[in-house]
């Protein structure tokens, strides 16, 4: 019963959000109202499915500059308990099949995530190129090194080179 509990509130937090951010996009709505709704929606769901957050030693000094923020991927909550804790919304780099889930993927493209093509070498090498830039450019930039969440939820995967080549080329801290 929990559990359909979970799966509604997810599904209502992200089609209002995920709305809301697709026709405020449309409208011309600025990145600060944009990112009222991102961190609604990943409060909304934190809170609503009941997920205890701790953070212990995070200071606002790093995410007051560009950063790249690399983290694993255990649980479909990363994304949204990062965003709680982060003084900035941050932009994520993710894999380019969820651009194809109802809502959410024309949301994040609304938003601006940007979305990797891990299958093509050469759109995958254009797309850093771009993150590189956005970190330049001031963002925060988060993506999971491992390619995708742990099967099992417990077991670390073996990291891409791509993140640290995104540091590499924009200078950005990990």
């Amino acid at each position: 019963m929990r559990s359909l509990l979970h799966i509604l509130i997810v599904i209502y937090y992200t089609s209002y959000h995920g709305l809301a951010v697709i026709f405020g996009a449309a409208l011309g709505r600025s990145r600060a109202r944009l990112d009222g709704h991102v961190l609604a929606w990943a409060r909304g769901l934190v809170n609503g499915c009941g997920v205890r957050v701790r953070v212990i030693g995070l200071t606002p000094e790093p995410f007051a500059k560009p950063l790249l923020i690399m983290l694993n991927h255990r649980s479909h909550f990363d994304t949204p308990c990062l965003t709680t804790v982060t003084p900035r919304v941050p932009v994520f780099l993710a894999k380019a099949e969820l651009r194809k889930v109802p809502i959410m993927g024309r949301a994040m493209a609304a938003f601006g995530m940007i979305f990797l093509d891990r299958r093509d070498g050469e759109k995958a090498r254009a797309t850093l190129a771009q993150a590189v830039a956005r970190i330049k450019a001031g963002e925060i930039l988060v993506m999971f090194p491992e390619g995708s969440r742990a099967k099992d939820g417990h077991t670390l995967g073996a990291f891409k080179k791509g993140g640290f080549h995104l540091a590499l080329q924009s200078g950005a801290p990990i």
